[in-house]
């Protein structure tokens, strides 16, 4: 009996043993694997989502569903007066102009779905493009082109502050590593190191696809040039992308997500300067990484006119407004200033030269 409990506690200690012995990735494989995996599937079930929803959208769009329903509470109202003189009827009732005064609201809201659904094929960016005000419809499809047009529209596609919660799932999910391990130096290297690897997609990418910013951003500023393009055809003019006023800020944003987006998605490398376009296979994966980690290097070399291409700028130019001009009047500031300042220390390492001279010479006995 004794011999049978000594093998049995032998054997533990080997199991034991071996348990403890067991390599670190032989933890950590699995629970990568497992993150993959999810990811995967919340990927396909958004798909799925996304194509059931542009299914139906494009069946019955809502906003025409209020129209029609605005229409019948007009047709209600008059049957329910017995007025059929329309005219007639606004004058006198305030209700039916408060009613019709709806249904043309509902109807140029209804006009501009029907655009953004034509134009757009995001269902995150049609989202957020129908939910701009009427006000800003208005401003965007009958543009006033008399004086400057601002681009004060991109605020309404600004990142969405609850989006900021994906930067938490990397570390609830790499942190249990640490403790499962027993703070083991292994453990802790990798989990910091995956955190760092993935960042940045849970930082920008994924939000990035999931609210559909970069794309509504795009739409609604193809549109926008399309309608003063119209307008200045109309006019008997020629369009000028520099009357297309923008914010440095935000411009900035939109080229730095643009090009890290990029990284991971290449129908976005269709509509935006990419560094790695036309590079040999060792370039072309030496700027994606670069770009995926530090987008705003690249960024910032353009918008100091250090680059020939604007990298994370539009292709087609009409949509950058007046960004190469900025770039220009910064760029030929910075010269003249730095002319002037060479100027300047010259004028300053000569003066002393000079009044040293003129203490050196003698002074002649008069008579």
């Amino acid at each position: 009996m004794d011999l049978l409990l000594l093998a049995h506690s032998v054997a533990d200690g080997n199991q034991d043993a071996k348990a403890s012995s067991a390599p670190v990735w032989a933890t950590w494989v699995p629970a990568v694997i497992t993150l993959l995996g999810s990811l995967v599937v919340a990927w396909w079930s958004g798909r799925k989502v996304d194509k059931q929803t542009e299914i139906s959208k494009q069946g019955a769009p809502p906003e025409l569903l209020r129209y029609k329903e605005w229409l019948e509470v007009s047709e209600t109202y008059k049957g329910l007066v017995n007025f059929e003189n329309v005219d007639a009827l606004s004058i006198t009732s305030e209700e039916y102009r408060e009613i019709e005064a709806s249904r043309k609201l509902a109807f140029e809201i209804a006009i501009w779905e029907r655009k953004v659904l034509a134009v757009c094929p995001n269902i995150q960016a049609q989202k957020r493009m129908v939910q701009i005000p009427v006000s800003k419809i208005n401003e965007i499809s009958n543009p006033d082109i008399s004086g400057e047009i601002a681009l004060d529209i991109d605020s309404y596609f600004r990142p969405v502050v609850s989006e900021t919660l994906w930067l938490i799932v990397p570390f609830i999910y790499f942190s249990p590593l640490i403790f499962i391990s027993g703070f083991s130096a292994p453990s802790i290297i990798f989990s910091l190191f995956a955190i760092a690897l993935v960042l940045p997609a849970f930082y920008s990418i994924i939000p990035n696809h999931n609210n559909g910013t970069l794309e509504a951003n795009f739409y609604t500023r193809k549109m926008r040039v399309g309608f003063l393009e119209e307008k200045y055809k109309q006019q008997g003019e020629i369009y000028n992308s520099s009357s297309l006023k923008t914010y440095d800020y935000w411009e900035k944003w939109c080229m730095v997500e643009g090009l890290r987006y990029s990284t991971i998605f290449d129908e976005w490398a269709d509509y935006v300067h990419c560094p790695w376009v036309d590079k040999g296979w060792f370039k072309r994966k030496w700027h994606k990484v670069w770009c995926y980690f530090c987008p705003g290097y690249y960024v910032r070399r353009s918008l100091k006119g250090k680059t020939k291409v604007l990298w994370g700028s539009y292709k087609d130019d009409k949509l950058n407004g007046d960004l190469n001009e900025k770039i220009k009047l910064k760029k030929k500031f910075g010269e003249t200033l730095t002319g002037w300042l060479k100027k300047l220390e010259r004028e300053d390492t000569q003066a002393p030269n000079s009044d040293t001279q003129e203490e050196s010479q003698p002074t002649h006995p008069q008579g």
